[in-house]
C-alpha cells in the first residue's frame, strides 16, 4: 500500500482529483449553498448539472480503475501471464472488471444519496417524478459507459505493460463536453451518440498510443511503477506534496466561503435558479350551520427582488409613475427587508386592478426585479358583522418579525392580528407551497421547473350561530355597547358583539387611511367592549350580593328593610331610583323591583368582604379563558385591596356603593354573563368558547373542543332558588323592572336589569342580564348599551330578540317598559 501511495501515477491522478475538487468547490463557493442540489435536479437550467457530473467523473473514476487494475500483476513481474495465460488472464481481468463497475455504482449513488438527502429538507423541494426518471437514467446509463472505458483502461495496461496510454484518456476527458439535461427520450439518444463518438476517438489514441509506446519507451517508463528496489525514500516526497496540496485547496475554501463571503455571494447571481413561493391560502371560517365566515379570494400582488434591481431609483420611480404608490412606502418596504436575503420578494403594493397588472406586464421588462404573483388574500363576506370575533389579518412588521412566535415567518408575511386570526393563526395558516423557476437576467420567469402545491390551512367551525349574530348586530347598530350570547349548557358563544365595529376587509387590504381613521376614532371600535371593556355592573351586580347575604346567613327569604326612597349613613344621604320608596322590601321584591335601599342595608350586614368572596368563587375577578386575544379581568374590591392599593382603610359608605354594582366594581359584559350562567345553572358555569372545533382541509378532524366547567360551587339549593324566582319576577312580574320590555309569551325568562353611572359625566350606562328558559336555561345573554340610560328600555328588548329568534313568539301586544334599574 506504501509503494501505491508513492507512484508517480498515482501523485498525477491524485493531483487531476484535486483540480477537480477545486474547480467544484469554487463553483459552489461562489453559488448558493443549495446549488449542489440543483446540480443533481437541474432540468433545462445551464448550470454544471449531473450529466457533467457523470461525464466528467465517471471517465476519471474508469481511468483510475482501469489503469489501477494490474497492479499487483506489474509489482509480481507477472503481466506477461496475465497476456500469455487466458485462464489466468480471464480470472484477473474479469474480477477486476466487476469490482470497478461495483466500485462505480457505489460512488455514484453515495454521492446522489449525500447531496439529496440534505437538500430535499433544506429547501423543502420533492424533485418531480421526470427529475429523478432522468436521474436514475443517467446512473444506469453512466455504468456501461464507465465500463466502456474501464475496459479499454485495462485493455491498454495489459497490452502495453505500462501507463502512458493514460495520456489519450486523459486528453479525451477534458475535451468531453456534455449536453445540458434534456427530457428522457432526449438523453438516451444523446448518450447513445456519445457512445459511439468515444468508440472512434479510443481506436485514435489506441494508434497514437501504440506509436509512443514504440519510440517513447524512456518516456513512458516514468509512468510505470517504479522497481521494488527504487520504492520507498525516493518517492515519499510525494506524500508531503499531496498534504501541501489539499492545505492549500482547504485555505482557498476558507477565502472564498468565509472571507470573500459577500463577494462571492454577487457572482452568485449567474444562479438564475429561483424558488418562488406559493402563498398557502389560509383556513375557512364557518359558523355552526356551515355558512362562510371568512375565507380567501385571488389577490394580483407585486414584488420586488431586490437583488435582480439594477437601477434601484428607476425601477422605483417607475413604479411609483405606474401606481398609485408612495415612493416613501416603497423604500420603507425595502428597509424592513434589509435583514433578510436579497433573493427574497418584498412585497410592495397588495389587491392590484386589472389596470394596473397590464401596465406592470406592459413596462416589466424595463423595470428588472418586479415580480407579480397571484396569491390568496383574506375575504370577510359579512363585512363589519363579527369584526371582533373574526379579527383580521395583515402583513407581518419588522418588530413581530424579531419575536420568537414569528420565527419561521419572513418579509411581507401575512399574520392575525386580531380576534380568532390571531388566536388561532397556527392552525389557520397554511403550508406554502414553491415553485423552482428559471429567470433571465432581468429576474422574469422563463419557465417553471418544478412545483410543490401549498397546503391550506385548517377550518375553523364556530359556535356562533349567524341568525342570532344579526339579531344582534342589528339592535346595537348606531349605538355603543357590547353584547353576548352563549350556551349555558356547554359555554359555546353563539354571538358576540361590539359596537361601533370596523372593516376587517379595509384592515386586510393595508389601507393606511382606514387604519388611521379607527386608530383615532373616539369611539374607539377597535375595542371589543365584550372582553376588554370595564363598565360598573350597576343593579346586573345585586343578584349576587343577595346570594352572598343568603349564604353566609345574615338574611333570609323573609328577612325586610323600609324602603323610604332614601338611605342615611352618617351624615351621607344615599338615595333610591324610585324616590317615593318601595315601603317593606325582602330579598324577592328588593331584586324584582331593584330596589337601592334593600341593597344598602344587606350590604352592611354581608359586608364587602363576603361580597369578593362570593365574586371569586364565581370567578368573575379573573379572566373567563375565553378563546379571544386581550382579554380583561374585573374587579371587585375588598378591604384588603383597597389597602395594598391605596394604603387606606375601608369605609362603610364605600360598602353601599359596592353593593348596588357602583364605586370600585368594574366588570366586562363577559363576566356579567358568566354570573347569569352561575346563578341559572345553580352554581356551575363553563369555560366560554368561540370556536367549536378544527377540521383539516381534507375534512379530517383536528381538534374538538369539549365543555370545561371552569365553575362549580356548592351553594345551599333554597338560596339559589329564592335568587333564581326574584330574576324569574324581574322579567314576568307585574312591577318587575323588564315585565313590559322582556317578557315572552310561551317562554319564561329570567333576568336583571341594570342602571349604572358612566363615571364621565354622561348619561347611565343600560344593562340586562338573562337565561332561557328560567327553569332549564339552554341560551344566557348579557347585553350593554352605553349611556342608553336604562336597561330595561335599552338593554332588555335585545335580549328578548335574542330569545325570540331561538323560540319563535306568537304576536301579543306590547305592555309598556318602567323606566327602572
Amino acid at each position: 500500500m506504501e509503494d501505491y501511495f508513492s507512484s508517480v501515477r498515482f501523485v498525477l491522478i491524485s493531483a487531476l482529483i484535486v483540480v477537480v475538487g477545486f474547480a467544484i468547490a469554487s463553483i459552489v463557493g461562489m453559488a448558493k449553498p443549495t446549488l449542489l442540489f440543483l446540480y443533481l435536479f437541474p432540468s433545462t437550467v445551464k448550470l454544471f448539472s449531473s450529466s457533467q457530473f457523470i461525464g466528467f467523473f465517471g471517465l476519471l473514476i474508469a481511468i483510475v480503475l482501469g489503469f489501477d487494475a494490474i497492479n499487483r500483476e506489474r509489482a509480481s513481474r507477472t503481466p506477461s501471464k496475465v497476456v500469455s495465460q487466458a485462464i489466468y488472464r480471464d480470472s484477473i481481468i474479469n474480477g477486476k472488471f466487476l469490482a470497478g463497475i461495483v466500485t462505480t455504482g457505489v460512488i455514484l449513488v453515495s454521492s446522489v444519496l449525500v447531496i439529496s438527502g440534505p437538500g430535499i429538507p433544506m429547501l423543502g423541494i420533492v424533485p418531480g417524478s421526470e427529475e429523478v426518471l432522468r436521474l436514475v437514467v443517467y446512473l444506469v446509463v453512466c455504468l456501461p459507459y464507465v465500463a466502456f472505458w474501464l475496459g479499454i483502461s485495462i485493455l491498454f495496461s495489459v497490452v502495453f505493460k505500462n501507463t502512458s496510454t493514460i495520456l489519450g484518456p486523459i486528453e479525451k476527458l477534458f475535451q468531453e463536453r456534455f449536453q445540458n439535461p434534456l427530457p428522457v427520450g432526449e438523453s438516451l439518444s444523446i448518450v447513445a451518440s456519445h457512445v459511439i463518438s468515444l468508440f472512434a476517438l479510443t481506436l485514435l489514441c489506441f494508434g497514437i498510443c501504440y506509436l509512443w509506446t514504440e519510440d517513447n519507451s524512456n518516456l513512458s517508463r516514468i509512468y510505470l511503477r517504479p522497481p521494488l528496489s527504487t520504492r520507498g525514500k525516493k518517492y515519499k516526497w510525494s506524500n508531503g506534496m499531496l498534504v501541501l496540496v489539499m492545505i492549500v485547496l482547504s485555505m482557498r475554501l476558507f477565502d472564498l466561503q468565509i472571507l470573500r463571503g459577500d463577494e462571492m455571494k454577487k457572482l452568485s447571481e449567474r444562479n438564475r435558479v429561483r424558488i418562488r413561493r406559493i402563498v398557502a391560502p389560509r383556513g375557512v371560517i364557518f359558523d355552526r350551520t356551515g355558512k362562510i365566515l371568512a375565507n380567501t379570494r385571488p389577490s394580483f400582488n407585486l414584488y420586488l427582488v431586490p437583488e435582480d434591481i439594477k437601477d434601484f431609483s428607476q425601477t422605483v420611480d417607475g413604479l411609483v409613475a405606474l401606481l398609485d404608490i408612495e415612493r416613501d412606502d416603497v423604500l420603507e418596504k425595502l428597509r424592513e427587508a434589509r435583514d433578510f436575503p436579497s433573493s427574497v420578494p418584498v412585497r410592495i403594493a397588495s389587491d392590484l386592478s386589472r389596470d394596473d397588472v397590464a401596465k406592470v406586464e406592459a413596462n416589466k421588462f424595463y423595470l428588472p426585479g418586479i415580480a407579480m404573483q397571484i396569491e390568496p388574500r383574506r375575504n370577510y363576506p359579512y363585512g363589519t358583522m363579527l369584526s371582533h370575533v373574526l379579527g383580521y389579518v395583515s402583513e407581518i412588521s419588522a418588530e413581530e418579525l424579531k419575536m420568537p412566535r414569528y420565527k419561521t415567518y419572513s418579509v411581507g408575511d401575512t399574520i392575525g392580528k386580531f380576534g380568532l386570526e390571531r388566536m388561532y393563526e397556527r392552525y389557520l395558516r397554511g403550508v406554502d407551497g414553491k415553485r423552482m423557476v428559471e429567470v433571465d437576467a432581468s429576474g422574469n420567469d422563463v419557465r417553471i421547473l418544478g412545483t410543490i402545491e401549498p397546503v391550506a390551512g385548517n377550518r375553523l367551525y364556530l359556535n356562533i350561530d349567524m341568525g342570532i349574530q344579526a339579531t344582534v348586530e342589528h339592535a346595537l347598530e348606531g349605538k355603543s355597547g357590547g353584547a353576548v350570547v352563549a350556551d349555558p349548557r356547554t359555554g359555546g358563544v353563539l354571538a358576540l358583539v361590539s359596537s361601533p365595529a370596523f372593516d376587517p376587509n379595509q384592515l386586510a387590504a393595508g389601507s393606511k387611511t382606514y387604519w388611521k381613521t379607527v386608530l383615532t376614532d373616539p369611539s374607539r371600535p377597535l375595542q371589543n367592549r365584550v372582553i376588554q371593556g370595564r363598565y360598573p355592573p350597576g343593579s346586573t351586580f345585586k343578584p349576587l350580593v343577595a346570594l352572598a347575604a343568603l349564604e353566609k346567613g345574615v338574611i333570609s327569604e323573609h328577612t325586610t328593610f323600609t324602603c323610604p326612597g332614601r338611605f342615611v349613613l352618617g351624615r351621607r344621604v344615599f338615595k333610591c331610583w324610585q324616590k317615593r320608596g318601595h315601603g317593606s322590601v325582602s330579598v324577592h321584591k328588593g331584586i324584582v323591583r331593584s330596589c337601592d335601599v334593600f341593597f344598602y342595608n344587606v350590604g352592611l350586614k354581608v359586608g364587602v368582604d363576603n361580597i369578593h368572596e362570593m365574586a371569586e368563587n364565581i370567578g368573575i375577578t379573573k379572566p373567563t379563558g375565553i378563546d379571544l386575544p386581550g382579554e380583561k379581568s374585573g374587579l371587585v374590591p375588598s378591604t384588603e385591596w383597597k389597602k395594598r392599593t391605596y394604603g387606606q382603610k375601608w369605609y362603610k359608605g364605600e360598602t353601599l356603593s359596592v353593593a348596588i354594582g357602583q364605586g370600585a366594581v368594574w366588570l366586562t359584559p363577559l363576566e356579567l354573563m358568566q354570573l347569569a350562567s352561575f346563578i341559572g345553572n345553580e352554581g356551575v358555569a363553563f369555560k366560554p368558547r368561540i370556536v367549536d372545533r378544527i377540521v383539516s382541509p381534507e375534512g379530517e378532524p383536528v381538534k374538538k373542543f369539549d365543555p370545561v366547567m371552569t365553575i362549580d360551587v356548592k351553594l345551599d339549593k333554597e338560596n339559589v332558588a329564592i335568587v333564581k324566582e326574584a330574576m324569574k319576577g324581574v322579567v314576568n312580574e307585574p312591577g318587575g323592572t323588564a315585565y313590559g320590555s322582556a317578557r315572552l309569551q310561551n317562554v319564561s325568562m329570567s333576568g336583571k336589569t341594570g342602571t349604572a353611572q358612566s363615571g364621565t359625566g354622561g348619561a347611565d350606562h343600560a344593562w340586562f342580564i338573562a337565561y332561557a328558559p328560567s327553569d332549564s336555561p339552554a341560551v344566557v345573554a348579557s347585553i350593554l348599551v352605553e349611556h342608553g340610560l336604562h336597561g330595561s328600555s335599552a338593554a332588555s328588548p335585545i335580549a328578548k330578540a335574542v330569545v325570540e329568534t331561538m323560540f319563535p313568539q306568537p304576536e301579543a301586544p306590547e305592555t309598556p317598559a318602567l323606566n327602572a334599574h
